[in-house]
């Protein structure tokens, strides 16, 4: 039975879809809703990281941006869910390496399906980095749905 559900957005066309989905697919069981959306981790040098300490700065300024945006992204996504009437939904902002992070949360909330939008990398680019998608279902510990 399906009780808990992840969905993995990221403001793409895709994810859009992977929401409208996830709406759909959470009324048919009455499931609970996880809306994640993973800021990538900034690679910053320990100069910059010095700078931050010394002007008493919390976040080097494009990861703070990167989160108002992702803020918004999960606000959108959750206002769609609403819409359709799903009443249990959590909206998820993490930090870090996207598919890690998922498959992360998603084995700690014991979640039973992972939906998640195709980010439509060619073939030859995905074989040379791999998708998030890609690698979510192949880590993940539970079915995962992709959405075109």
């Amino acid at each position: 039975m399906v009780k808990k559900i992840l969905v993995a957005i990221d403001g793409s066309s895709h994810a859009k879809k992977a929401v409208a989905f996830a709406g759909d697919f959470a009324s048919r069981y009455d499931a609970s809703v996880k809306l994640v959306h993973v800021v990538q981790e900034d690679r910053i040098p320990d100069e910059m990281k010095e700078l931050f300490e010394v002007e008493h700065l919390e976040k080097p300024p494009k990861r703070a941006y990167m989160e108002t945006v992702g803020k918004k992204i999960l606000e959108d996504a959750k206002k769609e869910l609403l819409g359709k009437g799903i009443k249990d939904i959590e909206p998820v902002l993490l930090v870090g390496d996207a598919p890690q992070e998922i498959v992360d949360f998603a084995k700690k909330e014991n979640i039973d399906v992972i939906i998640i939008g195709n980010q439509g990398l060619g073939k030859i680019k995905e074989l040379l980095i791999g998708s998030v998608t890609h690698k979510v279902f192949h880590a993940a510990h539970c079915t995962c749905i992709t959405v075109k």
